[in-house]
């Protein structure tokens, strides 16, 4: 009889102790299973890895602080690197003035903008400055007039040419009575008085460039690139002639390629015109790459 008790208590222990290890074993799988289990995008992946009880699903984790700081850190830089590639046609100097105009200047409010002078107080030393490919030539003056020398350099210059002028000056500053000393710069470029235009708008002549060019610049090195230039006349036949590159964007085969298209731009230009409807040649620059100068 009491073997056979014995032998039931034995019974009971070695189940109650199996009982239990199954219990535990359920338990530990429970805390161990899997948050997600489904195939995540990239974007997705960051904090993910693999569960030691199966290797086919993924035990998902929020990223940290740190992770979360360094995932905007890397969008923000690739924000920054990405690639703005410019295009413009234009004159050299944003700042114009027709032939006809320049040779009736006689002070240096017919050259600057009006808010260029408005609040100065007194003008002082000048210098003219043709910028000729041979070399400068250079006239000085004081104040506000013209010298019978710079308005002969005037006579001297013709369209599409370049030059600055410079002017010290002083101006008031508020009601205190003191004076603040200064000069004026600003380069200006010479517009015949009716400009040549391409027949088709600027802007389609742009968007024409920037497609034909666009397997050449979508994988540049924002790093590398730099402001690139390339010169081109219309002729007064509105003929595109003497496309020359100034300055490189950086990368050779860009320059190459934009010498190209604006050597066989389709379509046609109304050639410029003097002040008496005769047909001239005008300069044009085409800037490409960064932006710059």
């Amino acid at each position: 009889m009491k073997k056979s008790i014995l032998i039931s208590c034995a019974l009971v222990t070695i189940f109650s102790l199996t009982a239990y290890g199954f219990v535990n074993s359920k338990k530990q799988k429970s805390i161990c299973a899997p948050a997600c289990n489904k195939e995540l995008s990239s974007e997705t992946k960051v904090g993910c890895v693999k569960s030691d009880n199966d290797s086919e699903k993924k035990m998902c984790k929020p990223p940290s602080l740190i992770d979360q700081a360094l995932l905007v850190k890397q969008e923000e830089e690739v924000v920054e690197q990405e690639l703005t590639f410019v295009y413009n046609i234009d004159s050299r100097f944003r700042t114009t003035i027709t032939k006809s105009d320049l040779r009736n200047a006689n002070t240096i409010y017919d050259l600057y903008p009006k808010e260029a002078t408005e609040d100065k107080k007194a003008f002082n030393e000048n210098k003219l400055v043709f910028l000729e490919d041979e070399g400068n030539i250079v006239e000085y003056g004081n104040g506000i007039n013209f010298t019978e020398a710079q308005k002969q350099l005037f006579e001297r210059m013709d369209y599409s040419d370049n030059f600055y002028f410079t002017v010290d000056c002083s101006h008031e500053i508020g009601e205190s009575g003191y004076t603040n000393e200064e000069y004026i710069l600003y380069y200006l470029t010479i517009l015949p008085e009716t400009q040549a235009e391409y027949k088709s708008g600027k802007t389609a002549l742009i968007d024409y460039l920037k497609i034909k060019s666009k397997d050449f610049v979508q994988n540049l090195d924002p790093g590398k690139l730099i402001p690139g230039t390339v010169s081109f006349v219309v002729n007064p036949m509105g003929e595109i002639e003497n496309v020359t590159l100034e300055h490189t964007c950086g990368f050779s085969g860009v320059d190459q390629r934009m010498i190209d298209i604006l050597n066989n731009v389709p379509g046609t230009w109304t050639p410029a015109k003097n002040s008496i409807g005769e047909p001239v040649s005008q300069s044009y620059i085409f800037s490409y790459g960064r932006v710059g100068c």
